[in-house]
């Protein structure tokens, strides 16, 4: 059996759903319970068409997943507009996707599985916000991540196509007592800030042909990750939690470039235990496994130097979001965050402004002095949960409506 093929019927995308065009409903299901908006009047699990962003499958037509959530208010004017959200680091196998979410991983708790539905569940609190405010809610999984292939970590260009080809899903979904406005913002937190910045960029070109895009929220964006890596994988002693990313960074470089030899990058020992998890198991998992976290990265990965890693350097260069963004771009950083550092958060506020016909930015800085609930998820999560941070945000969002809307909260 093809090892990226889903085993839930659901995500089993045959050819002959595909090829109406991005954007195109393909199915959809009605959800309750632990995965669904608490402030939704229904939340739904749909699949949808994209295209592929992954090296040499670039445009091929997929199928996504993702859920699609809609408020208790009537629509007003030309109806609710929406917000596409990307979701931060879940990991690369099918099970992290946070609309299959479900008891079978087992109850919410500190680490594993448990952290796992933790992390899905955070930003609910954001989001259910934005309903309340008058948006409908769309919420992609991203590429392989649910339906069949493989999941490109950090791959900017997987990334933003499913961030805005779920866009036009929602107004299919709705039907006629359900208006759509044409206007839309993209809100993302870690991994999902990056690609929402990437999300913003192609919503600039000609590959996204719907919808109005008023503007861009990136909390906690991954950035300007080569300096630290090139550091950190020449160490001789382990780095504890981060090495539970090294296969995740790496699963998204060689999503960007298939051609790089793997046994180049990783030693023996390592490539083996990269090809066995990258794809089955969930980053919370990896956090518990003494083979990635007890190990140094001078053990699991071959010496620097020759075209492969060359190649794969190209490629973490590639993860940067310094993307021309024509639309107002809100980036903010909680300061005692030590899952994404400030100081690269800065460097790509300074690297956006320099970028000739970029949108207004506004830099949004805020230290996280009481963790919320769960704590283990900490500053980082703090930000995303912080009830200034989401005040701010859907107030500075819905400043952005060009017409007369719900207000904001």
């Amino acid at each position: 059996m093809d090892p990226f093929e889903p085993t839930t019927p659901f995500y089993q995308v045959s050819a002959e759903k595909l090829g109406k065009g991005t954007g195109h409903l393909i199915d959809s299901e009605e959800v309750t319970g632990y995965v669904a908006l608490a402030d939704a009047s229904a939340t739904y699990r749909v699949i949808y068409e994209s295209t592929s962003g992954i090296g040499g499958q670039v445009g091929k037509p997929i199928g996504v997943s993702g859920m699609i959530a809609f408020p208790t208010t009537p629509p007003v004017g030309d109806g609710w507009p929406v917000i596409s959200w990307a979701h931060g680091t879940v990991g690369s196998a099918d099970k992290c996707a946070p609309s299959m979410d479900s008891e079978e991983l087992g109850p919410p708790g500190d680490s594993g599985l448990g952290l796992l539905r933790m992390i899905n569940k955070a930003p609910h609190k954001l989001l259910n916000a934005f309903l309340r405010a008058g948006w409908a809610v769309a919420m992609t999984d991203y590429e392989g991540l649910g339906t069949y292939g493989n999941h490109p970590y950090l791959l900017g260009e997987s990334e933003g196509r499913g961030i805005v080809d779920i866009v036009p899903v929602v107004s299919q979904l709705a039907g006629p007592d359900r208006r759509i406005s044409d206007q839309y913002g993209i809100v993302g937190h870690s991994q999902g800030g990056q690609a929402a910045l990437f999300g913003a960029y192609l919503a600039g070109t000609d590959y996204a042909r719907s919808g109005t895009l008023i503007g861009v929220a990136a909390l906690a964006p991954a950035s300007n990750l080569k300096a630290g890596l090139l550091y950190v994988y020449e160490q001789p002693a382990p780095f504890g939690d981060l090495g539970a990313f090294y296969a995740l960074f790496s699963n998204g470089v060689f999503g960007g470039d298939p051609g790089i030899e793997r046994a180049q990058i990783f030693k023996e020992e390592a490539l083996r235990k990269y090809l066995a998890d990258y794809d089955t198991k969930a980053r919370a998992e990896m956090s518990l496994d003494p083979e990635w976290m007890n190990v140094a990265p001078t053990d699991i990965f071959q010496p620097q130097g020759g075209d492969a890693w060359t190649r794969y350097w190209a490629q973490v260069d590639d993860f940067n979001p310094e993307k021309k963004i024509t639309v107002p771009i809100r980036v903010s950083q909680a300061l005692g965050d030590t899952r994404v550092n400030p100081v690269n958060t800065t460097l790509l506020l300074t690297q956006l402004a320099a970028i000739d016909g970029h949108g207004p930015i506004t830099p949004v800085t805020r230290v996280i002095v009481s963790q919320p609930d769960p704590k283990v998820l900490g500053a980082h999560f703090g930000l995303l949960m912080d009830d200034t941070e989401i005040s701010g945000l859907v107030g500075w969002m819905g400043d952005r409506l060009t017409q007369p809307g719900p207000e904001s909260s």
